[in-house]
Formats: structure tokens, C-alpha cells, sequence
């Protein structure tokens, strides 16, 4: 998968010079146990990439934070969420880049 991020995002392929494609690793493990051909895989992390740039959409932003789920659930506002519960010192928030940065900015202190 990596292979084909590199490819795309340095346009070695003249397809579309971008840095997401390929992000989603779930499409090279389609690939890889038969679910997708390669061929396929590619055409879907391009038909991503394509529709992210024509949709218009606010961006967002998902990091780890060093805390559990019963830790961060009161100090985050509500434009954030709780996107996964990683283990029991990790969660992963997600929601608009501005809210969500100035939110881990705030942590940090």
C-alpha cells in the first residue's frame, strides 16, 4: 500500500498528485485476501481521493490522545468526540482541525 501512496503522491503516475491516497489501509488488505484485485484497489483509493477533492467538505482532523475514555470524557467540548477507545491509556478524537488542535493544545499544558 505504500507502494501505491508513493506512486500517487509523487505523480509518477500522472493521475493525481495529492498526499491522502492511499491512506486508508483497509483497501490493500481487500487486495491482499482476495476481496479486491489490485487493479481494484487502486481504482478505489482513487475514486477516494477524487471524490474528497470534488465534495465540499469542512476539514477534519483525528489524533491518539494519551488517555483513557473515562479521562478525557468531561474535559472534551462538544464539537469533539470520541472517535475509538484505543486501550486504557489511549483514545482517538476526531471533528473539525481547529476545534480538535486547539483542543490538544490545551492538554499539552
Amino acid at each position: 500500500m505504500n507502494a501505491i501512496d508513493h506512486i500517487f503522491t509523487k505523480g509518477r503516475i500522472n493521475l493525481l498528485k495529492v498526499g491522502f491516497i492511499g491512506s486508508n489501509m483497509s483497501h490493500g488488505e481487500q487486495a491482499s485476501n482476495g476481496c479486491f484485485t489490485v487493479e481494484e484497489m487502486i481504482l478505489a483509493v482513487y475514486s477516494r481521493g477524487i471524490a474528497l477533492i470534488k465534495t465540499k467538505i469542512s476539514y477534519g482532523f483525528i489524533t491518539a490522545v494519551g488517555l483513557d475514555y473515562k479521562e478525557i470524557k468531561n474535559l472534551y467540548p462538544v464539537n469533539i468526540e470520541v472517535a475509538c477507545y484505543n486501550g486504557s491509556k489511549n483514545s482517538t478524537i476526531n471533528r473539525l482541525a481547529k476545534s480538535v488542535k486547539t483542543f490538544v493544545k490545551r492538554l499539552q499544558v
